[in-house]
């Protein structure tokens, strides 16, 4: 149905239904546990390696309980090996997808369906790439083809996209918290945008990692709202060709798509960093925020990803508000609704700080 000169009604919609269901499980059952299980074997081997070599003269029930997870460990390789062999025609398989999404009006449950099994890839955890380059490499490039399939249900399906938004944050408290596999994404700076950073900095430019590379679920979200602009439509008036200007329609913007989705993003997100936590402490999308505005301050220069600096407004312009109503309201002497936020107010703080 993708290819060109192919009629539509030659494919039925059990075909379709079919390559969704393939997807979905052969992602969630193969793929997603083959790469990050891969990642995890790597280090686990190693590490067993190095406490076997300490623990010489341990009990010989912990000896027997090594070597048989190091035979489980090499097990597992052996079969994740040619399932790792199909990421290649699975990532294929997800660009047509793309396109058919793209060219064909599809039911509300093979949307949800789409949607739900591709946002479980973004959660994979693959080791560090000085570790293992072929699982990066492969968890990369299941990235992509996922962020593509998302954009374009976002981008065409508007009713879904509250849908979609909402799914982010469930998502975004099952992302790695390691810094090693924090962030994965590559970013392309170009160099001129590298010599400005480099000519305004001090210190020598840093090769870290972090610096390279920004979170997947960033990625998706400045992808999910540069994917809401629309062309700026003209009136079919046939007063459009009068000499008199005033007549003329103003062109409507493009990036309201764009504001209405960085708008409810913000309001949601600070929404759940100005609550408690559930053993009341701090709220754990708190973390996120921080690293969320680490990654757009790192990507704001770069001309592939210019929503990025509508949404550090959007932030700014929502954590403003708040500071500035728990100011007045401490003037007033009505402390028993800013109480409850305090540690959200530091937060709120050093956000607008890193920012500014």
């Amino acid at each position: 149905m993708t290819n060109p000169g192919v009629d539509k009604r030659a494919v039925s919609d059990d075909a379709v239904e079919s390559c969704i269901s393939l997807m979905k499980q052969h992602l969630q059952r193969n793929v997603v546990p083959a790469i990050s299980h891969t990642g995890h074997g790597t280090s686990e081997s190693s590490r067993d390696t190095s406490d076997s070599t300490v623990a010489g003269k341990g009990p010989n029930k912990k000896k027997q309980k090594r070597s048989s997870n190091q035979d489980v460990l090499r097990g597992l390789k052996k079969v994740y090996k040619p399932i790792l062999a199909t990421v290649g025609p699975l990532s294929i398989l997800m660009e047509k997808m793309e396109q058919l999404i793209r060219s064909v009006h599809l039911d509300d449950q093979p949307i949800l369906t789409i949607c739900a099994s591709v946002l479980s890839t973004l959660s994979l955890e693959p080791v560090a790439p000085t570790q293992c380059n072929e699982a990066t490499a492969l968890a990369h490039l299941i990235h992509e083809a996922s962020i593509g399939v998302i954009s374009a249900v976002f981008r065409r399906y508007e009713r879904h996209r509250t849908i979609i938004l909402e799914d982010l944050f469930a998502l975004m408290l099952k992302l790695p918290t390691s810094r090693r596999t924090m962030r994965t994404y590559p970013i392309r700076a170009s160099v001129m945008e590298y010599e400005a950073r480099r000519q305004s900095s001090p210190k020598p430019a840093s090769t870290h990692q972090g610096q390279n590379h920004i979170q997947v679920i960033t990625t998706l979200i400045l992808s999910l709202i540069q994917g809401s602009v629309v062309m700026p439509y003209e009136s079919p008036d046939p007063t459009a060709n009068c000499e008199n200007s005033s007549l003329l329609p103003r062109l409507n913007s493009g990036l309201k798509g764009c504001q209405s989705v960085c708008d409810f993003f913000t309001s949601q997100m600070i929404q759940r960093c100005s609550r408690k936590g559930e053993e009341g402490g701090a709220s754990e999308f708190r973390p996120v925020l921080s690293n969320l505005v680490d990654d757009l301050l790192a990507v704001q220069l770069l001309p592939e990803y210019p929503a990025a600096e509508m949404l550090l407004l959007s932030l700014c312009r929502r954590l403003s508000h708040d500071l500035l109503r728990s100011s007045s309201a401490s003037v007033n002497k009505n402390t028993t609704s800013t109480s409850a936020e305090t540690t959200y107010l530091s937060t709120a703080m050093d956000t607008m700080g890193k920012i500014c």
